[in-house]
């Protein structure tokens, strides 16, 4: 609540909405069969897979490289139905130098 102690529950509702909503517009839409399921509305057709820098992860990610490594990135992928995250994953860059 606004005096700091007690969760908004209203405000975080609204806030996890947006972030649904966000998630729904963005990335690449592909049908993965049944690699994935929700949890939260059981959609096994339809997700959306975007990639990030890997700060997105956390404060600490990849420091050396300002959070975005060169090989590196975090991918999501989220349910295209209700926007819920359903995986997330470290993937190798398209360009990333390999030896």
């Amino acid at each position: 609540g606004r005096d700091g102690t007690t969760p908004d529950l209203p405000s975080t509702g609204r806030a996890r909405a947006g972030i649904r909503a966000a998630r729904r517009e963005a990335g690449d839409r592909a049908s993965n069969g049944s690699r994935h399921r929700c949890g939260a509305c059981g959609n096994e057709t339809d997700f959306a897979s975007a990639r990030h820098p890997l700060h997105r992860a956390g404060p600490w990610i990849a420091l050396r490289y300002g959070g975005d490594g060169p090989n590196f990135a975090l991918e999501e992928t989220s349910c295209a139905t209700c926007g819920s995250l359903v995986d997330v994953r470290e993937v190798l860059k398209e360009n990333a130098n390999t030896v």
